[in-house]
Parts: structure tokens; sequence; C-alpha cells
């Protein structure tokens, strides 16, 4: 069951020697205290007495180991105290024989003096009776109460102050008349149902045995009378999360107790873990509270509470710890939440071969479309519990954009890794950016990865570090120093003009590079082209641009991995011609081709050495762009050259081709231009 609690911490507090105090009433308390109270009157037979006596030692055995103490009175007319609970915790296993050494009294029935006794002797620090146990008061009778004037309705009255529970054993026939089993009402807690038993003689109390214990079982852990076995195994503190303010969240001071959810109630999470992992995210409408239920119908769940809605995220596949760990991802360092990160550990992936995934999902979306599904995953191959811890981590690759971290504790036979993966504007690229395996940190490590925080610059450099735990250790690791350079580059003028046939003036270019923080700098290249269809060739300019990293480091003993890697990066510009087709910027040429064989009429295969072919092309269209010819010639034939224009030559297997550029890259608007190709 769950029973969150929230602490307002007291600014410069975060470091104590103290743990909080508990705030959940509900919470499992200082055992119980039992009392039995076992009527010895004349009309219970000797036979009868002893079987009374076997059945408290039976129980008494039940509950041995769990927190129990145990005390016996006798009463008939007369009251003794034969055990008291300091008699129980010194004796050990001597309480046995000092019960069974009890002997009966054989007098009259005075049940409401007796409860009295109880409540004032017993029930009392004196005796060994613990202030913040459960009590409870075990009432075995065989008929009502016989020469007693104190009213039982008052000595009742008198139990439940002190928050008594009473379970009244009725044994024989005499219960059977109304006032008789009237006065066990009384006695009895409510609801009477679980708290009253009826029996016809004493052989049949052994068949109580168990269900009295489960009765008892069932309000440990509790303070109020009569109230059911909630949060004897809570675990309170299991998951914790710190917030900045709780005042922007909820308005308290110090603690509150429980948060109504009212899903709660219908939700079948008695069994299901809720609350085995928590996050808290502040939306820009609201703010929300996440639990995992990872048990939750053996798959696992996630419930997202808010003072709107209710909203549960389950997973398909059983047995796959949904929810085990969440956590809430800001992007953008806006202080909004834009993420929530689901790891299911224990997910397997057959064809991948894998263990573990984790859900991101997108709280800008509807409940239904929020998460991706693409989950983020580990290395294909490995059984890793990939998703057992994770961290939102600063921007470490230096976009702007926060990076998460992803624990995989079982990976490599259990030395572990972590991977990182990079944010984007809308999520998380799904394909890591960095995995740190353990055996590559340290020999000897175990279950790396087992925990991961990074939200702290421990070494005073301004860069996130991380912190990741290990079975007996924690690895600091140092994040890398980034630097980013943006790199532009412009033209003047911005195209090559193709209006004017005067090339003489020089075309320049500006190359600006800028480090975030600092001012651009920016230089000036002139560039000259020239002409030449003999030899044409690629021409580039190389700029080069150099910078040191100057690296500081603390007195702390700390894990670094620097791998310092210096790349040539190369930013290519495209400078385009300038395109002139008319107004609609549409160009529709109109090419027309023409080809002779030099004046031959005929051709004669196989005598002539030469073949010449004439070839013109006119264009009565609009500009031509990038404009060319192609002359397919047979096999059998060789080419020797072409005159006027541009010639490429690739073979097919129909043929050879020659593909010859006109005019390139612009075949004016009312151009004509001739060639020959020949071939032998």
């Amino acid at each position: 069951m769950f029973s969150p609690c929230l602490y307002e911490v007291p600014p410069g507090a975060l470091v104590s020697s103290h743990s909080p105090k508990t705030c959940c009433s509900d919470c499992p308390i200082s055992g119980t205290d039992i009392v039995f109270l076992i009527d010895g009157s004349g009309s219970v037979s000797d036979d009868d007495f002893r079987r009374m006596k076997e059945f408290m030692i039976k129980l008494i055995k039940q509950f041995q180991g769990r927190n129990t103490l145990f005390a016996v009175m006798q009463y008939s007319s007369v009251f003794e105290i034969h055990m008291d609970f300091n008699d129980y915790k010194t004796r050990g296993s001597s309480w046995e024989s000092l019960i069974n050494g009890i002997s009966q009294q054989k007098r009259w029935t005075h049940t409401p003096t007796a409860i009295r006794k109880v409540v004032r002797e017993l029930f009392v620090p004196s005796s060994g009776s613990r202030p913040k146990a459960v009590k409870v008061l075990v009432v075995i009778t065989d008929g009502q109460t016989v020469g007693d004037n104190t009213p039982m309705s008052v000595v009742v009255r008198e139990a439940e102050d002190k928050g008594i529970i009473r379970y009244a054993i009725g044994v024989g026939s005499a219960f059977q008349e109304p006032s008789a089993m009237q006065e066990l009402e009384t006695i009895a807690s409510k609801p009477t149902n679980s708290h009253l038993f009826r029996v016809d003689n004493f052989q049949a109390l052994d068949k109580l045995r168990d269900t009295l214990q489960k009765n008892i079982f069932a309000i440990e852990g509790t303070q109020t009378s009569g109230a059911s076995f909630h949060m004897e195994l809570a675990q309170e503190g299991f998951s914790s999360v710190l917030l900045p303010s709780v005042h922007t969240v909820y308005s308290m001071t110090k603690c509150r107790h429980r948060i109504p959810f009212s899903l709660i109630k219908s939700f079948e999470l008695f069994f299901s873990l809720l609350g085995y992992s928590m996050a808290v995210a502040k939306l820009r409408n609201k703010n929300i509270v996440i639990l995992g239920a990872p048990r939750y119908q053996h798959k696992g769940a996630v419930v997202i509470f808010s003072d709107q809605a209710e909203t549960m995220l389950e997973s398909k596949q059983i047995g796959s710890y949904f929810g085990a760990e969440l956590c809430a991802v800001d992007l953008d360092s806006d202080s909004y939440a834009d993420l929530l990160l689901i790891s299911a550990p224990m997910y397997t992936d057959a064809q991948r071969d894998s263990e573990g995934e984790v859900t991101v999902c997108a709280f800008r979306m509807r409940s239904k479309d929020m998460c991706t599904p693409q989950p983020l995953v580990g290395v294909a191959g490995m059984r890793g519990r990939f998703g057992t811890s994770l961290a939102a981590l600063a921007d470490l690759d230096g976009d702007g954009i926060t990076d998460v971290a992803v624990g995989a504790p079982m990976e490599n036979n259990g030395q572990g890794s972590v991977y990182i993966f990079s944010g984007t504007t809308s999520g998380v690229n799904p394909v890591f950016s960095q995995r740190i395996q353990g055996s590559n940190v340290e020999s000897g490590l175990r279950y790396f990865g087992q925990s991961i925080s990074g939200s702290l610059d421990q070494s005073g450099d301004r860069l996130t570090d991380i912190a990741v735990g290990s079975r007996g250790k924690v690895l600091l690791f140092r994040s890398r120093p980034v630097v980013s350079v943006a790199v532009t580059m412009s033209f003047s003028p911005p195209k090559i003009p193709t209006d004017t046939k005067d090339c003489t003036k020089d075309l320049s270019n500006t190359f600006c590079r800028q480090h975030p923080s600092r001012r651009p700098t920016c230089s000036s290249l002139g560039s000259t082209f020239t002409k030449n269809h003999k030899s044409p060739s690629e021409f580039s300019h190389h700029y080069g641009y150099s910078f040191m990293l100057h690296l500081i480091f603390s007195y702390l003993r700390i894990l670094l991995l620097l791998h310092c890697v210096n790349k040539l990066l190369y930013h290519h510009c495209q400078l385009d011609f300038v395109v002139d087709c008319g107004a609609d910027s549409k160009c529709t040429d109109d090419l027309r081709v023409d080809f002779n064989f030099s004046g031959v009429s005929e051709v004669q295969v196989g005598i002539a050495l030469v073949l010449n072919v004439s070839v013109s092309v006119e264009n009565r269209g609009e500009n031509s762009y990038n404009s060319h010819v192609i002359f397919t010639y047979p096999a059998g034939l060789s080419f020797r050259r072409v005159t006027v224009v541009q010639v490429r030559e690739s073979n097919s297997a129909i043929g050879v081709f020659i593909t010859c550029h006109i005019n390139r890259p612009i075949f004016r608007s009312g151009s004509q231009v001739s060639s020959q190709f020949v071939v032998h």
C-alpha cells in the first residue's frame, strides 16, 4: 500500500546526521502485546482447563519471532496474574512450563472485573507492556458473568480508551442464551464478526487457532482498533524525491501525512508495489506526481497523478517490471519537464536477445499517444537489465539540450555498463552516443551502473560530473570539455553572374567562425576564376583554425577518462550561377538537333577508314542550362575526336556513349553550336 509523505527541508539543512521522523500515523510500530484472560471458574472441567492451556501454548508458538509479547491472567471470583510481559521476556523458553503449571481456581465468574484488572495491571509499563505496541486481549470463557456487579459496558469503554483490541471466545452451550451472547458481543471489538468466536466445546478450540492468528496478524502495525492489515510491510521511504520547493506543489508546512489518490481504491495496488519508484514533474499548467507499480498484473504500470486527472500507463509483457525506475527530463532547462523515462529492466526482446528497455514519453502529448514506439535499448545480445537506473544529466555535448544516462549493471556477466543518450529538441536520440563499460573503467568492478547521479558539478569546472554506483564503490566521472565552433561562409556577389562577358571583377567570399560566448571572427578571401577549355580543374580554398584547451584538475581523486580527438572538419558551401529564365523563373528551352555524315550520301562499312558526323544544336527557346548531346555508335568503332564541344565517353552493353556538354553551364536563347564527331 502506498502512503507517501512530503518533508520540508529548511535551507542549509540538506546535510544532516538525522533522518526525518515518520509522518505516517498508520506505519508499522513496535510489535504486539497480547494478554490471555482465561476463565478458571468451577463450571470448567479439569480436561477443558488443560485444553485451554494447550490452546494458549500453541497460539503463542505461532507468533514467536514476530516481535510479540504475551501475558496470562486467570480469573473466577479471584484474579491471578500467572505471567506478565516482563516474565515472558526474561524466562526465555520456560514460559511454556509456567503456563502448564497454572492451577484452576474453580470459583464464580467475575468477567467485567477481570477485564478491568487486565487494563489497569497488565497493559501498563510496569508489567512490561510497550507504549507503542498494538494491545490485544483474548478472553476465553464458558459462560455468563455470575456474582460481579461491575457494568461490562463501563469496563469495555475503559479498554477502548486505551486502544485495546478485544477477542471474545465463548465455549459451550451457555451462549445459546441471548443474554450470554449479548455479553460476548459487548466484550468483542467491532466488527464482531471478526472478533467474536463460538465453539461447542473446548476440544474445538484448536480449530480457532489459525483463524485467530490471522486476525491478530491483520491488525499488527496499526493503531486503530480493528483496522485491517495495510501498513505492516509498507517500507516507507523506499523511494523519494527531493523537491526544490514544496510550496509550489502543495500548500503545507513540515509534513503531509498522506496524499489521497482516488484511483488507489479501484486499483489492484496492494501487491503491485505502487511507490517502488517516484518522480515529480512541474508542467506549465499543473504539477504531477508519477508512481511506478512494477508488479501490477505481473507486468507493471505507471500512475500519473495530478489535481485534474489520474492516468495509468501499462506494460504489455509479463515480468517486464515496467515502472521500476522513473525519470522526469527537462530538455531545454526552462524548469518545466518535457519527458518521462520509464524503465522496464526485465523486458526481454527475443529477436535482439537483450534484456531491458526504457520507454520515452512526452508530457505535451495526450495520454494515449504520449509514449514513443521506439524505446531506448542497449547493445544486442546483452541481458544486462538495461534501465535499472536512470538519470537526467546536464548538457554534455554542448548542444544546449539535456542528455540522459541509463544503467545496465548486469551486462558482461555482471560487470555492468552505463549508456549516454543525447537529447533532442523533441525527445531522446534512440542511438546511444557513448557506452561506458565497467570492465574498461577498473578491473574487478561488479554491477557498474546500479545507480547513477548526474546533477552536480563536484569538481568546480562548470561541467556536470557523473557518479556511478557499483558493488562497494562509487565512481566519479568528469565530463569532457566540448568546443563548438559554428562556421558560416558568404560570397559577393552571392552567385556567379552569367549576363556579362566581363569577368574582370574578382569574386570574394567571407569566412566566419564563432565559439559560444565569443564574438564571431571573420576573414575575407579573394577568388579569381580562369576559363580554360583544355585543362579544366576543381579548386578549393583551405583556411585553418586552431584552439587550445586548458584543463584544471581539482584536489579530488577522481576517475578521468580523457581522450582528446583532433578532427579535421570541412565546411562545404555551394556557389551557384545566376539562372535567368524570365519573369516566371521557369526555363522553357526549345532545342533543335540536326546531323549529317559531312556531305557523304552513303556510308561504306568496312571500306571507309574514318567516319565524320556533323551535329548542329540550336536553342529557339529560353536559356537552357547543363545541355548536352549523347552520341551513340557501335562497339566496333573507336572514338577519335570531337571539335568545338566538351566530350565524356562511357561504355555500355549495347555500345559506346559520347556525352557532349554544350556551352556549359548555359546555352543561351538563340544560340547555335555545330560540332564534328570523328570515329574509325
